[in-house]
């Protein structure tokens, strides 16, 4: 991109060369660039034991039971009583066991 910017410049391109950035700046769709998944850790007493995707609107409830259904999260809290689960929104669930 510097290569063309110079180049456009010796040949006095260069507004020609800003028109064209500029329109396909206006190409960009915003909406595309939003996120809609963030990667949730899921934890059991502390220690990361997997990460998920998850919806950026995932309410606590949902994040709660995703981790709780999550294979890996089951596979180590079977036969464990679960004493408290604590959701950070966007960010982690904590399961914590016995």
């Amino acid at each position: 991109m510097a290569l063309a910017v110079k180049v456009a410049a010796l040949q006095g391109g260069l507004p020609l060369l800003l028109e064209i950035i500029l329109a396909a700046l206006d190409l960009i769709d915003d909406r595309l660039l939003v996120e809609d998944e963030v990667e949730v850790v899921l934890q059991i007493n502390g220690k990361v034991r997997e990460r998920m995707k998850m919806s950026i609107l995932a309410t606590d409830e949902q994040m709660k039971t995703a981790a709780l259904s999550n294979l890996k999260i089951h596979e180590r809290t079977a036969g464990k009583t679960v004493r408290n689960v604590i959701v950070v929104p966007k960010k982690l669930v904590n399961i914590v066991v016995d």
